[in-house]
């Protein structure tokens, strides 16, 4: 397994020659010429081994996602029929929001009856009054007149 990923980890790196780079350091001179010769040892068998490691790894990661999607159903049932069961109450709610709304609208109007009503009563108050003091007016000026025609 570890050929494979050296293998691996070396197919990766691109082809770099020697000759066409002369002004890289000797480390680097080293390298290259290193990873020509490993180059070179891989055989094509080394890629068909890589190809089944790969088919293998991808049939367990499939498995697992199926094991995944397994347990996850009987979740994604619930939540179907909770779904389902939540819809009459989504419904009731929006009567509810429509309702209150209406209250709103309702306690708006009766407080503005009420200044009227306030205000007609005030109204009345004044009218009152004026018809009182008007009435002990006329009253005591029938007194005035009663009296003075008994004089006479």
């Amino acid at each position: 397994m570890s050929n494979e990923n050296t293998a691996t980890d070396f197919a990766e790196i691109k082809d770099v020659s020697v000759e066409a780079q002369p002004e890289k350091e000797p480390q680097q001179m080293l390298l290259s010429a290193a990873l020509e010769e490993v180059k070179d040892t891989i055989k094509p068998s080394t890629r068909a081994i890589r190809l089944a490691t790969i088919s293998r790894l991808l049939e367990k990661h499939t498995s697992q996602l199926e094991k995944v999607g397994q347990k996850f159903q009987p979740i994604q049932n619930q939540m179907n029929k909770i779904s389902k069961m939540v819809q009459p109450l989504q419904k009731q709610l929006k009567t509810i929001e429509k309702q209150t709304d209406l209250i709103k609208q309702m306690q708006t109007q009766i407080r503005q009856l009420q200044k009227q009503v306030s205000e007609g009563q005030k109204q009345n108050q004044k009218i009152r009054t004026l018809l009182l003091s008007n009435v002990k007016k006329t009253s005591s000026t029938k007194n005035k007149i009663t009296k003075t025609k008994r004089r006479k």
